[in-house]
């Protein structure tokens, strides 16, 4: 009977190590993400390296995470003029679907700063990588 017992107990310790080996695996994935998307070194928006010395987009404050290259950096501030109601730039792909799509990446770079900034995912984050 003490054999079919540590056999239960090994298999349930083999199960745990497995579901925290699959949750290690998972935070990583998320530093990952998290990291990549706040790279001061890469345009938010389409991801093309910029030089280490360019200052942040400072244009608006709930954008002051924002890294954009000159073409990204000008196509957001056309954004921003026509969310504000001022007169379109005339360009033709400047429609409602491109205002959608603008409004949808600002707020998912919203939602990954405040994922971010959030107590439990530092905790987390902390735990996979401490500080030494």
């Amino acid at each position: 009977m003490d054999k079919v017992l540590n056999i239960k107990s090994r298999l349930e310790e083999k199960r745990r190590k497995e579901v925290a080996e699959r949750h290690r695996r998972k935070m990583e994935a998320l530093l990952r993400t998290i990291q990549c998307t706040s790279c001061r070194f890469r345009c938010s928006m389409c991801g093309h390296h910029l030089e280490s010395d360019r200052p942040a987009f400072p244009a608006n404050p709930s954008a002051s995470d924002l890294h954009l290259c000159d073409a990204c950096q000008a196509e957001f501030e056309d954004f921003l003029k026509a969310r504000a109601g001022k007169k379109s730039s005339g360009l033709t792909w400047h429609n409602p679907e491109w205002m959608m799509f603008w409004s949808a990446w600002l707020d998912f770079q919203i939602a990954m700063r405040r994922f971010r900034d959030s107590a439990e995912f530092r905790h987390s984050a902390k735990l996979l990588v401490p500080d030494d």
